[in-house]
């Protein structure tokens, strides 16, 4: 189990400054996005890219057309026609985020954001498709700030999906696992979406031979016969231990073709013969299905404890005024200013569904699965900061939503070095958080978003932070006051929450 959580917060690209900068007194204070990044470009099973010989192996039809060319998706960065599709963001991928940052300037922080380019910043998992998609969204929310790019350095334990474990954050073990499917395998997983899994087989024509490990010792008859009754069902399970692919088996293998087929779609690519795009996202509940089993409890404790940590101590700034005092360190760093308004974290589905884990969130969108993390979907946190003769919520005023934070949960925010005003200021604090998401139909055609045809924006509740409060006049809204959502991280990463040392007995930063 996770212990503690591991962060050293580095300040040094930031001037300190004795004096707090001006910001309003109340309103909306600051907006923290953290997104998926747009659609990209198919992986290999296993591998980088995907090859003939891959689809040899599984496409048996010959009617289905899975396109392999770099050109065709738009990844492609050289002339060569020959060059192979990679998970890359394509541009029309590139050009749908672009629409949803003309939509936050034209729309949606309209006057919030009409402010300079300093006072927006983005951290991006150190890759093309999360900096470009960072880019993206930049450059429709500013297109006048050609200097605003995303930091990549260092920012790895940031988005860490799994891929560095440690003792103390390990990825889900095979006995865990097995704990979580009920089976040494994932058969009992499969009940749920058979169906799925049996139309994509049956639109595979799948699979060779080789596939389903079948040799051929005996005679040609009865090869043959063998060959006959190879399919995505018939595929062994191997445990494989990856924190993307803990089982090779008939769901990894199905996963793999449904999110192909998602992605060629959103893509505004040529849908398979006798395929509706309708179908087309039923069959995506396999891809959910793979990822809430990978995203568990155990792995979202071990890998996605940095990025909430981050994004709090980066609102507990911002009420500050001033740079946080933190012990110096490695990475991930807090480089913004004080007076941020916009934070864009370029991240993955993963990290976004590590985030729903940890702090129990739900939603439901327009064409999509529930809770589904679609490419350029955003969880988008607000910190609005009510007058001081106002409180968020107190108990006379408002209810609890499923209230259940411990008494004892302990965050230390080292008071008297953070300033006079700041503990006794943060209770005029609260945060909302949004999942906001352009429908299937805006993706593939990659529509101008508009308040005639806007993506969905739906509010999340948090639980244990939640509250209902009375506005007057028979209104209501629902706050998270920021107290309560710092104790909350702080028991959901079960941790004595310090900015100033989020330091993990000098191990390096990970959990």
């Amino acid at each position: 189990m996770l212990s503690r959580v591991a962060v050293i917060f580095v300040l040094g690209a930031i001037a300190p400054t004795a004096a707090a900068v001006e910001s309003p007194t109340s309103g909306l204070r600051q907006v923290i996005v953290l997104s998926r990044h747009g659609v990209r470009g198919p992986y290999g099973l296993g591998t980088e890219s995907p090859s003939e010989e891959l689809l040899k192996q599984y496409v048996r039809n010959p009617n289905l057309d899975l396109p392999l060319s770099a050109n065709a998706w738009g990844t492609s960065e050289t002339e060569d026609p020959a060059e192979i599709v990679s998970p890359k963001l394509t541009k029309h991928g590139f050009h749908v985020v672009e629409r949803m940052g003309e939509y936050f300037r034209d729309h949606l922080y309209q006057e919030f954001l009409n402010a300079t380019c300093k006072e927006t910043f983005a951290y991006a998992d150190n890759n093309q498709r999360d900096n470009l998609t960072a880019i993206a969204f930049s450059s429709g929310l500013y297109p006048s700030c050609k200097d605003l790019v995303p930091i990549t350095k260092e920012t790895e334990l940031l988005f860490e999906q799994g891929q560095n474990p440690t003792a103390d954050c390990p990825v889900c073990s095979k006995a865990v696992y097995e704990g979580i499917t009920g089976s040494s395998d994932t058969r009992f997983v499969l009940q749920e979406i058979h169906d799925e899994v049996a139309e994509v087989n049956a639109l595979l024509q799948c699979c060779a031979p080789s596939v389903c490990n079948i040799i051929n010792e005996s005679d040609g008859d009865n090869a043959s016969k063998s060959s006959a009754t190879c399919d995505l069902f018939g595929i062994p399970s191997t445990w494989n231990g990856a924190f993307y692919l803990p089982w090779k088996d008939t769901l990894s293998n199905a996963d793999y073709f449904s999110e192909w087929l998602l992605l060629q779609s959103l893509n505004n690519m040529t849908l398979p013969a006798d395929l509706t795009f309708e179908k087309i996202l039923s069959l995506a509940k396999i891809h959910e299905t793979h990822m809430d089993l990978i995203t568990n409890e155990v792995n979202s404790a071990s890998f996605g404890a940095t990025l909430l940590a981050h994004l709090t101590a980066s609102f507990e700034q911002n009420i500050l005024q001033r740079p946080l005092p933190v012990v110096k360190g490695a990475g991930p760093h807090i480089l913004q200013r004080p007076d941020n308004r916009l934070l864009y974290y370029a991240a993955h589905d993963i990290n976004l569904l590590y985030v729903r884990n940890l702090l129990r969130l739900e939603w439901y969108t327009k064409g999509w699965h529930p809770h589904q993390p679609v490419p350029g979907s955003m969880l988008v946190f607000e910190l609005h900061a009510s007058s001081n003769d106002q409180t968020t919520a107190n108990t006379s005023e408002s209810r609890i939503l499923n209230s259940a934070v411990a008494s004892n949960a302990h965050i230390s925010w080292r008071a008297k070095e953070s300033g006079n005003g700041g503990v006794d200021d943060e209770n005029r604090f609260y945060v909302k958080l949004y999942f906001v998401a352009a429908s299937p139909d805006q993706i593939r055609n990659g529509d101008q978003l508009s308040p005639e045809n806007p993506p969905d924006r739906v509010q999340v509740i948090i639980p244990s932070c939640s509250e209902e409060v009375k506005l007057g006049d028979g209104a209501t809204d629902v706050r998270c006051p920021f107290s309560t959502f710092k104790k909350l991280i702080g028991k959901t990463l079960n941790a004595q929450f310090d900015p100033g040392n989020l330091n993990c007995d000098g191990s390096r930063p990970s959990c």
